[in-house]
């Protein structure tokens, strides 16, 4: 993977295609996740101010001129060695003090430019991937996605990054809101179950539980308990739609729920779910109606449902696209 492309990638400024060519190779491997946490723990490294100098000599100077300012002319001209036994023990009291002065000062400056950890960079590769948080939320990533959280989130907000979609319940907490950014958006919430799809610049909220605030730039809508709304990067708006896709985080629950739906969109739902590509032969058979429950079956047990019961034929390209075809509606 080209260098630059993962500098864009992580300065955030890589366009889609380079995203989607970033997470792709990620997917390839765990070795190719570990090189790009790598590649992020030196970039925050990079940007990140370096760390003040400590000058040992110069403080040094400075305790033997504070002490020296507190000594009487006939003190400065009296050799050490030639000091009483009291005197020996007050030198040494002082310099007792300033070693336990220095080791403090030594200690706040480990303390004060400690490097923050690293933070953690999840990745789905292959397969949906479901995470706890350290706050107890849980995220279920889908395929080819990514998720950045710190190590330790900070006293006043939670806050994630997402490259892809995933689905996240949050675990309610009115001191610190849980906040997602993807894609230029942002998702607020305190407690409540959605699904955050930002597999492309478009970005789509749909929320199963609870209340959500959607925004992107200068606009944002409340959505709350079965609503759902999508940013369109194009028209730079955002969109509400009262009713949220019941199918939206079918690749978590594995269930999806069709009901008079136009074959056209089964197999949209069935594309998002599967990460395949179907495509229907002709126009002729985009509106048929179907309506349907599966639940936890595989890609090709619901092909061969769908066959059955709407009379389809299935084809298979040689580049692994499904084809689906068949006379029409009457066969229903």
């Amino acid at each position: 993977m080209d260098d630059n492309r993962l500098s864009k990638f992580l300065a955030g400024e890589a366009t889609e295609a380079e995203s989607a060519s970033v997470r792709d190779w990620l997917a390839e491997s765990a070795a190719n996740r570990q090189e790009l946490a790598r590649l992020r723990r030196l970039w925050e490294a990079a940007v990140a101010p370096p760390p003040r100098p400590v000058d040992v000599d110069a403080a040094w100077q400075r305790v033997r001129g504070r002490m020296k300012s507190t000594l009487t002319p006939a003190q400065e001209e009296t050799p050490v060695v030639s000091l009483p036994q009291t005197r020996r023990w007050v030198g040494w009291r002082v310099a007792a003090s300033v070693a336990v002065l220095l080791g403090l000062g030594w200690l706040a400056y480990r303390v004060a430019y400690q490097p923050e950890r690293p933070p953690v960079v999840l990745t789905s590769a292959g397969k949906p991937l479901a995470v706890s948080l350290p706050d107890g939320s849980k995220v279920t990533l889908n395929r080819s996605s990514i998720l950045t959280y710190p190590a330790d989130f900070d006293k006043t907000q939670r806050t994630v990054s997402l490259t892809g979609e995933a689905f996240f319940e949050v675990k309610p907490n009115p001191d610190k809101p849980f906040v997602i950014r993807a894609a230029g958006a942002e998702v607020r919430v305190l407690g409540t179950s959605f699904n955050v799809n930002a597999t492309t610049p478009n970005v789509a909220v749909n929320v199963a539980t609870g209340k959500v605030q959607f925004s992107v730039r200068q606009h944002a809508v409340l959505l709350t308990t079965g609503q759902a709304a999508a940013f369109r990067a194009g028209a730079d708006t955002i969109l509400k739609v009262p009713r949220a896709d019941p199918n939206a985080n079918a690749y978590k629950t594995r269930l999806l729920l069709f009901e008079a739906t136009p074959l056209s969109q089964v197999i949209e739902a069935l594309n998002h779910t599967y990460q395949t590509r179907i495509e229907l032969r002709h126009r002729r058979i985009a509106n048929c109606p179907y309506t349907v429950t599966f639940e936890n079956e595989t890609l090709d047990g619901i092909l061969s449902v769908m066959a059955e019961s709407l009379g389809l034929r299935v084809e298979r390209g040689s580049d692994g696209t499904i084809y689906l075809d068949g006379d029409g509606c009457s066969s229903q």
